[in-house]
């Protein structure tokens, strides 16, 4: 989140009884960490014995055959055969190392979500030190339902989460961004989901999911940012918050999965936690300690890789980012809009503060009786109280420009996107100021950044091509020609 919370949890397809032929969880790390030719090999020593096919039909889904998973009979053949029936009609698009597929809409998402996988594939691998052969499937679920059945995750551990996506079952599944009323900064939870397939590819699924999350969510910027924006001015918040109030969320107690937390908000501290930790050994215990420790877990129990790449317990560890955590003397910023993702609609006044919400309501209808200067002086008087909230920001820039000052509104905006990155609207805003004002690259750099979190504002794709177009890339302005043919088809 940024962006968004994003989960792995580990819910396993699992058989009704272990089976007594195969070591059951030796399989399931095989498969969780895509490596499913060895699985097959293993399988393939006990010939055609029920358990034998049960873990072919098992390594059939695994492999994205669903159809043929759902014929073998199991317990659960049922899953498989109504996930054969929810992805029937999806279409593929694939990149060197990404299978992609998805329906309707959703259909719109493959170049920018290819292009972000494969940057992804370069970046992170070098960082981590791995790039897996095999082509890796991605699956986009139009809505909460289909997404919480083909997870296996309820419908309401995912609202209580914010999980909008996971890496599972050796494919990376994503709740398409259409179902949230502001979208959410899906291409950076593609990547997310990427690095924890990578981390099961390395480590051969042991890694412990504070780490696991640590590193996931470190990385997921890493894709469009060599220096990775983990820790955005909402998880700086909430780890002052945590620093002035004492509820640092321990490693333990984010075991075994973080929807056991309280809340939405314990589990965006827990984020802001792990993916510091990860920069903080990444910067003190050498750069090759987080790479070390991933490979190690793939032949050593945790506790040993743990110390012997990093060259402390993890218990020390921890204790010393603890110590470091107390010591950064954050600040809040006060006004910023938090990065969870909203399933629901919001009415405005959610977002401003009681102080705050008269000077917005003066300022309103001012605005709406044409006079912008008072409108401009409430909307100020607004700021200082919330001096970070992109509403206000917004508005305030929005009466600028009705007066004609497209200096001071490109500010706001600017200040409106640097304290809250994982808001949309103010790219929005801010591309079509470029776009009327002919600056055709900043343009189209506002309106990626607003496609990375909203793909499905239309206007977004118009201006692009537009912009592409006079800036004499024919072939992207193509790409968002074809993607507005797909939004007037289906009107």
């Amino acid at each position: 989140m940024n962006i968004k919370l994003v989960l792995t949890v580990f819910f396993l397809i699992a058989p009704a009884c272990l089976s007594h032929a195969y070591d059951d969880n030796r399989l399931y790390r095989l498969l969780e960490s895509g490596r499913l030719s060895e699985a097959a090999a293993i399988i393939e020593q006990n010939g055609d014995s029920r358990d034998a096919k049960l873990w072919k039909s098992r390594i059939k889904f695994y492999g994205g055959d669903y159809s043929s998973a759902g014929n073998v009979a199991s317990e659960n053949s049922g899953y498989f055969l109504k996930l054969a029936m929810i992805t029937k009609n999806f279409s593929a698009a694939e990149s060197s190392h990404f299978v992609f597929k998805a329906r309707g809409y959703d259909v719109i998402l493959s170049t920018y979500a290819l292009t972000a996988l494969e940057m992804s594939y370069t970046e992170i691998g070098a960082d981590l030190g791995a790039y897996p052969e095999n082509k890796i499937l991605v699956e986009v679920y139009p809505n909460k339902e289909e997404f919480s059945f083909a997870s296996t995750i309820p419908l309401d551990i995912i609202e209580k989460t914010g999980t909008v996506g996971i890496c599972k079952f050796n494919r990376i599944m994503l709740l398409s961004p259409n179902a949230l009323p502001l979208g959410y900064r899906w291409l950076d939870t593609l990547s997310h989901e990427y690095t924890h397939y990578l981390v099961n590819y390395i480590s051969v699924s042991q890694c412990p999911l504070w780490l696991h999350e640590g590193i996931a969510r470190y990385h997921d910027t890493r894709w469009r940012l060599a220096e990775p924006l983990f820790l955005t001015p909402d998880a700086k918040n909430r780890l002052a918050d945590s620093n002035k109030a004492g509820t640092y969320v321990t490693f333990k107690k984010m075991s075994p999965s973080l929807i056991y937390l309280k809340d939405q908000d314990e589990i965006a501290l827990a984020f802001a936690e792990v993916s510091a930790a990860v920069d903080f050994m990444k910067k003190n215990y050498g750069p090759d300690a987080l790479r070390l420790l991933l490979s190690g877990l793939s032949s050593l129990p945790y506790n040993k890789s743990f110390k012997s790449s990093v060259g402390v317990s993890e218990a020390s560890f921890e204790n010393k980012f603890r110590k470091y955590l107390g010591g950064l003397g954050l600040e809040r910023a006060v006004g910023t809009v938090s990065d969870l993702p909203v399933f629901y609609s919001k009415p405005e006044d959610e977002y401003i503060g009681a102080d705050a919400a008269g000077k917005i309501r003066l300022g309103d209808k001012f605005r709406q009786l044409g006079n912008m200067a008072a409108a401009a002086a409430q909307y100020s008087g607004a700021l200082e109280l919330e001096p970070a909230n992109p509403l206000i920001l917004l508005k305030l820039s929005r009466s600028l420009l009705a007066s004609g000052d497209e200096k001071k509104a490109e500010q706001y905006l600017l200040s409106a996107i640097e304290k809250n990155p994982n808001y949309v609207t103010p790219y929005q805003a801010l591309g079509e100021l470029y776009y009327k004002q002919a600056r055709y690259p900043e343009a189209i750099k506002a309106f990626c950044e607003s496609i990375a979190i909203n793909p499905f504002y239309e206007n977004a794709h118009l201006y692009l091509a537009n912009s592409y177009i006079y800036m004499g890339n024919l072939e992207s302005a193509k790409t968002e020609q074809d993607i507005l043919g797909l939004f007037g088809s289906r009107k």
